[in-house]
């Protein structure tokens, strides 16, 4: 992301596990986090991309800190380590081109999506399920959700950042 908020998606930064230890608050400072070995997958949104509805599973956008640190929590529970910490959520949290979605699974927090809007691109990154509750189509709706939000703001390019594991799940969808 440039000053004027033009987000570039070919800029990367390849650094070292100890690199991005020693340059932890020069990489914050800039707005920028780490990501382990991602896969870039772009895909066109259109109506034909429609929820399943599910009784027991509702997709809340993040409006408070309070919701945070419940998002925060299944994603540090879910993924590798990424040297990524709270204080770096509540930046991202704080930008107001970034959405972060929890899904609730009768209740309970169980599933995370983040989005990030410019011009006419969402990016959608950090979407993790808790191991007990995955196989139940739950990562497809909280992969969806940002998604048709977008649509409905006709914002129709939409790149997905995934893991290798995650990657399937994208395909399909």
């Amino acid at each position: 992301i440039d000053m004027n908020g033009t987000f570039d998606y070919s800029l990367r930064l390849f650094l070292t596990e100890e690199e991005i230890l020693e340059h932890k608050e020069t990489i914050r400072k800039l707005g920028l986090f780490p990501v382990k070995a991602w896969t870039n997958m772009h895909m066109t949104v259109s109506e034909e991309i429609k929820h399943k509805h599910m009784e027991n599973f509702k997709i809340v956008k993040l409006s408070d800190e309070a919701a945070l640190k419940d998002w925060v929590d299944i994603y540090l529970e879910t993924e590798e380590n990424t040297g990524l910490d709270y204080d770096d959520f509540n930046l991202i949290f704080n930008n107001p081109q970034f959405a972060l979605y929890t899904g609730y699974y009768d209740g309970l927090p169980v599933a995370t999506s983040m989005s990030f809007a410019a011009q006419n691109y969402l990016g959608l990154y950090l979407i993790a399920v808790k191991r007990e509750f995955r196989k139940k189509g739950l990562g497809r709706e909280v992969t969806l959700y940002p998604m048709i939000e977008s649509y409905q703001k006709n914002i129709k390019d939409c790149v997905l950042h995934a893991t290798k594991a995650g990657s399937r799940l994208y395909e399909k969808i």
